[in-house]
């Protein structure tokens, strides 16, 4: 249970006979340049590997990785619970994930809203206060519950 994001891309043909690049192989390009990106500011992926077909990346040591695959229509799928760190790692990740479509020339679709969304709103509009409140609301929401838990005995 979290707020997070779960987004695509297509993913460009490349070469002579633009073809889709190979998925393992342009997942290991998504890691190196998520690497470099982050390497910047003075953190260090941990245990960014593939495993089944998907890359996942430990960008901050509090939260869960973020996870990118390649899904069956060829599309480049990116995944990330972010409410654990907090509304500051929430927009840093939006930030770096800019940072990769530019770099790996994808087009992020953040508002297919039956699949693929931001369910902060931050990816579209940007504003870092409306992020707060959303995590607020939602850190509120889960102290309720375990409170709730806690006086019926569980």
């Amino acid at each position: 249970m979290g707020l997070g994001l779960q987004i695509f891309s297509e993913i460009k043909p490349v070469g002579l006979l633009r073809r889709k690049p190979d998925p393992v192989k342009f997942l290991e390009e998504i890691g190196r340049t998520l690497k470099a990106i982050v390497a910047r500011d003075g953190f260090t992926l941990a245990y960014p590997e593939i495993f089944n077909g998907e890359l996942s990346l430990q960008i901050y040591p509090v939260e869960e990785a973020v996870f990118f695959s390649v899904n069956e229509r060829g599309q480049l799928v990116c995944s990330a619970k972010t409410s654990g760190a907090g509304p500051g790692y929430h927009a840093y990740l939006i930030e770096k994930l800019d940072e990769l479509e530019k770099r790996c020339h994808l087009k992020w679709i953040w508002d297919n809203r039956e699949d693929f969304f931001d369910e902060t709103g931050y990816a579209l509009d940007r504003e870092y206060p409306k992020l707060q409140a959303k995590m607020e609301d939602f850190l509120g929401g889960l102290a309720k519950l375990v409170v709730q838990k806690s006086e019926e005995g569980n």
